[in-house]
């Protein structure tokens, strides 16, 4: 086994399997494919070092099902470190960008015509970024990509070359409207007051916000739904997701939980961003449960998608019709599978 659970419970994961491959695999992988050879694979293969960037292997797109947005990694790694997050634990806080030539090369290989980035945020280094944009300006394609919303609010020229570059939506993790919950998240350095700001910014360049929601954190209280449905629609997203705070193993909130005997569930199953696995500090579960499903259902309820998708002036006929569709799809998944409303 391997990846994030394997790697982050490797002693609960090696329960269920011969060997366990923990951290970034290539250095490792090399490693597992001779002692398989031999007959002699080791129960455990432990990273000795965090992969450079020019050894990251590029991914394989010519197998496996064509989907109409590809996935690309172009950096490892986050300095931030939130406390719901245990990224940094496999990919270490030290950021690392892959070669711009290389990545271009990949993305030329690449059939679909938009293109996400797995990265956790495309914001980590503005000057990194700054060069891939550049050079991504050539390819005619379109990228959807996560940044930091309080970096996108004051560089005018990351938003410039991102738009020219073909970036047409970005993923902001948002988190929460209490600067409390967003201090205590380990992402201090955001501040709620310059949201609005920002979010224009980034739609004046010709370019979508989809907003990220954790619902759920040590601040909130009942009072909490309503004032971020206002604060959703003040700002104008294009699109939001919401998520129940969920303590995965390996993260500094799952241990804080653990140490204040918050945790309700071990079952790992349940761990999937809709169910409530832990005591909210100042919410019943049932408060949680319905204020969540109380945004979600408004947000993405036909009059509100309807006029997202409709009322903008930049907006094709056709293109208005998808955004309409898009909306329709998210709402019977949060109605029918995330939530269960």
């Amino acid at each position: 086994f391997g990846g994030y659970h394997a790697s982050l419970m490797s002693d609960e994961a090696k329960k269920h399997a011969d060997s366990i491959v923990i951290g970034e695999a290539e250095y490792n992988w090399p490693k597992v494919l001779l002692d398989v050879q031999k007959g002699k694979l080791k129960p455990f293969y432990k990273p000795e070092k965090l992969v450079e960037p020019e050894d990251i292997v590029q991914a394989r797109h010519d197998i496996g099902v064509y989907t109409t947005m590809e996935a690309i990694q172009v950096s490892r790694g986050c300095p931030t470190g939130c406390e719901f997050c245990a990224m940094q634990k496999i990919e270490g806080p030290r950021f690392r960008g892959r070669i711009v030539d290389q990545i271009i090369d990949e993305m030329k290989i690449i059939k679909s015509k938009t293109i996400f980035f797995a990265d956790a945020s495309l914001t980590v280094s503005p000057s990194y970024s700054k060069k891939l944009f550049k050079e991504m300006a050539q390819l005619n394609k379109k990228f959807h990509c996560f940044g930091n919303i309080n970096v996108l609010s004051r560089d005018d020229e990351l938003l410039k070359l991102s738009q020219e570059a073909g970036v047409d939506k970005w993923y902001v993790g948002i988190e929460s409207i209490s600067q409390e919950n967003i201090n205590q998240a380990g992402k201090s350095t955001n501040k709620i007051e310059n949201y609005a700001t920002a979010i224009k910014k980034i739609k004046e360049h010709g370019m979508n916000v989809t907003g990220f929601f954790i619902f759920g954190l040590d601040h909130d209280t009942p009072e909490t739904f309503q004032k971020t449905l206002d604060a959703i629609y003040e700002w104008d997203l294009d699109s939001a997701s919401f998520s129940i705070l969920t303590p995965y193993p390996g993260t500094r909130l799952f241990e804080r939980f653990e140490k204040e005997g918050r945790i309700t569930n071990y079952d790992w199953s349940r761990y999937e961003e809709g169910k409530v696995n832990y005591k909210p500090a100042k919410l019943t579960e049932e408060e949680l449960l319905k204020g969540i499903r109380y945004v979600a259902k408004d947000f993405f309820s036909v009059k509100q998608s309807f006029k997202r998708s409709f009322n903008r002036h930049h907006l094709n006929p056709i293109d208005a019709v998808i955004t309409f569709v898009s909306n329709l799809s998210l709402r019977y998944f949060y109605m029918y599978e995330k939530l269960d409303i």
